[in-house]
């Protein structure tokens, strides 16, 4: 009985340790297939450096790779990163290296501020797809390229109408550097402002040379609005609204997501009230499943070494998630590819008959990239549904608020 019990019991395991030595003999999925790549652009300058979005894009490249590499064939991904200063040629530029490239199948989440038109046209001409871009000039905005997944274009719009909304301003001023999709964004939520219940007071224009904000803040203040909305880059922002317990404003401000410091409004303190945020993204912190596998992508690359991946507070999250979500939508579209070859052309066709999905809960609606925008204007605007959140300078936390989501086309 003994021997026969103690032969079942040798049985049991070798029988697991057999399946244990399977399992760990099981190999990991791999990218196995060809080299493609993806280019991301952002600026990196004294006055301003958004590596995180160029580290947003790694991270949703490695989790790709580990997954077991892009499409039929299992691509490696390779990110290239394209660095610019600003400058309209320094954009010009990295669009023509990106479309240069034979095996360049997309621009992914590129942070474009200067270029305008001409960037989108090397970016056509090249026949290149354009993922979770923020076009905001009149060609780009109408490019069969561009298959952005948020909006930059009526954050000052979104602003005026929500902050308003939120704090029960009547009126409204504007501090803007000056670049062409800034002031034509001013020029719009200036006509906006009026028809839903705001004043607008004026627009307070720096150059996009500006070191010193301060005397444009304090030329903003002194209009008395009970409102303010400054669009500037995270340098000049951290500038103005540190400067804002000590101007003699009183009332409300409202800024887009990314371009808040994390640190200037925690160094504020209690000063920092009323400060509310519009953007397209939930609060990379919000309890959404996307987020988390967000986070877990972000923290693997962060793991490498790669410091613009950490998602702590201070080092602009919201860029690194901007990132992160051009490589999701990619992902959903190359699902869509007919056939085994995967490149540009490929990529662009899928791209047209796909709908991004975001998962259960998500404020980021879904996004149909073949029904474009009613308005022939902003056709490739496929989603201006704009989130409000509020900085908690007791929690110091971005929260959600009561107002929104709110559509741009729900604006009178």
């Amino acid at each position: 009985m003994k021997k026969s019990v103690l032969r079942g019991l040798a049985g049991v395991a070798v029988v697991g340790l057999a399946v244990a030595l399977a399992a760990c003999s099981t190999p990991k999925p791999v990218a196995t297939g060809s080299e493609l790549h993806i280019w991301t652009m952002f600026p990196v300058t004294p006055m301003a450096d958004v590596s995180q979005v160029g580290a947003g894009v790694k991270a949703g490249a490695a989790a790709i790779n580990a997954a077991g590499g892009l499409g039929k064939q299992h691509h490696k991904l390779v990110v290239k990163e394209c660095k610019t200063d600003f400058s309209p040629q320094s954009e010009i530029q990295c669009a023509q290296q990106a479309s240069d490239d034979a095996l360049s199948i997309a621009f992914v989440s590129p942070l474009q501020i200067s270029g305008g038109d001409a960037v989108d046209k090397v970016l056509q001409d090249g026949e290149l797809p354009v993922i979770n871009s923020n076009p905001n000039t009149p060609e780009a905005l109408k490019s069969p390229v561009q298959f952005p997944i948020a909006q930059d274009v009526f954050n000052l719009s979104m602003c005026t109408v929500m902050g308003a909304k939120a704090s029960g301003a009547k009126s409204v001023a504007y501090g803007i550097v000056t670049n062409p999709g800034t002031v034509a964004s001013a020029e719009r939520a200036v006509a906006l402002a009026g028809k839903n219940g705001v004043e607008s007071l004026g627009v307070v224009e720096a150059p996009l040379s500006t070191t010193d904000i301060a005397p444009f803040l304090q030329q903003a203040v002194d209009l008395k609005p009970e409102l303010l909305v400054p669009s500037l880059s995270p340098m000049l922002m951290a500038g103005w609204l540190s400067g804002l317990p000590n101007s003699g404003f009183t009332g409300a401000s409202c800024v887009t997501d990314e371009l808040a410091p994390y640190q200037v409004l925690v160094g504020l303190g209690a000063a920092a009230k009323d400060i509310y945020m519009v953007g397209s993204y939930p609060e990379y912190t919000w309890d959404y499943p996307l987020l988390k596998q967000f986070n877990a992508d972000a923290a693997a690359e962060a793991a490498t070494g790669d410091k613009y991946a950490a998602t702590a507070p201070g080092n602009s999250p919201m860029s690194i998630l901007r990132g992160w979500l051009g490589t999701y939508v990619l992902q959903q579209a190359v699902a869509n590819v007919e056939g085994d070859t995967l490149d540009r052309a490929t990529l662009l066709a899928a791209l047209n008959k796909t709908t991004v999905t975001f998962g259960e809960g998500n404020p980021i609606v879904p996004i149909d990239f073949s029904k474009p925008n009613p308005d022939p204007e902003i056709a490739r605007l496929f989603n201006t549904s704009t989130i409000l959140k509020v900085w908690n300078p007791d929690t110091k936390t971005i929260d959600q608020t009561k107002v929104g989501p709110m559509d741009a086309s729900q604006l009178k």
